[in-house]
């Protein structure tokens, strides 16, 4: 039994033309969804049409053909007795939620898993309605990071601190340095917790049971946001010194699902600690 997706004139028209009894269910279900969401986004790109670059408006058009061919192809790639009808919920909340992240490749591929995930036997049952709500809200950079982690599981963090007197004060939590493609010690920190708020990382606070040893947290000491916060401690006259609390971040239980189902199958490069 083969797949057979034919994108017609208009893009917005994504999956169709399956071939069998229960592929036509499935390409029936993706496309009456893919024309629900994406048809008033094509009418209201119309009506602004003048006002916008057509080179921006053809790299649209481009990402919606490309998602396409490459769903099709994933799809013909289930083995027939794998195949089977997905949830429509989940599968409505994910092109709805694709609208807002199709110029992001990394994201786009997210849903492509997802997608793929609920039309096969094999995993449609791990495929959590939750799961394209947390995509749609990630960044480009959560996406990255989160490949990190799933590969890792376990990547040190660290809190830079204001020590006083008396008691100290979080300057900025959350530091984390193991990606060398972002390196903005608050925009990742952003992240970390962004992350951790989804459920998908848990940042813990007790270390005392695990060996620190293996990671390199001098490193945190040579960031140009420690410098800046150094430098900001020498004008108050209150604060002592500036201290790094070492800790680490890890994936959870919900973190792995998630990655699972949704993260790319190329394999994630093993980088310094």
């Amino acid at each position: 039994m083969e797949f057979r997706i034919t994108p017609p004139q208009s893009v917005d028209h994504a999956v169709e033309n399956l071939t069998g009894p229960l592929t036509q269910r499935i390409g029936t279900t993706l496309s009456s969804f893919w024309d629900l969401m994406f048809g008033g986004v094509e009418a209201a790109a119309k009506k602004k049409q003048n006002e916008r670059n057509r080179k921006v408006e053809l790299a649209e058009e481009l990402s919606k053909l490309e998602f396409i061919g490459e769903l099709r192809k994933r799809l013909e790639a289930i083995p027939p007795d794998k195949r089977s009808e997905p949830d429509t919920q989940i599968v409505g909340n994910a092109l709805m939620d694709l609208r807002y992240c199709m110029d992001k490749e990394e994201l786009r591929e997210m849903f492509l898993n997802l997608l793929t995930s609920s039309c096969h036997s094999d995993t449609a049952d791990d495929v959590l309605l939750s799961y394209s709500d947390i995509i749609r809200r990630m960044t480009v950079p959560d996406a990255c990071n989160l490949k990190l982690f799933a590969e890792q599981k376990r990547l040190p963090i660290v809190h830079y601190q204001y020590t006083y007197q008396k008691g100290s004060e979080t300057a900025l939590q959350n530091v984390f340095l193991s990606n060398p493609e972002y390196t903005d010690c608050r925009r990742q920190a952003i992240s970390i917790s962004a992350l951790e708020r989804f459920g998908l990382l848990k940042v813990y606070e007790d270390t005392r049971y695990i060996d620190k040893s293996q990671y390199d947290y001098e490193r945190f000491r040579r960031t140009d946001e420690y410098f800046r916060i150094k430098e900001a401690a020498e004008q108050d006259k209150q604060i002592k010194a500036v201290s790094i609390y070492e800790t680490f971040a890890e994936i959870t239980p919900f973190g792995e699902g998630f990655s699972f189902i949704c993260l790319p199958e190329k394999t994630v490069p093993v980088i310094p600690k």
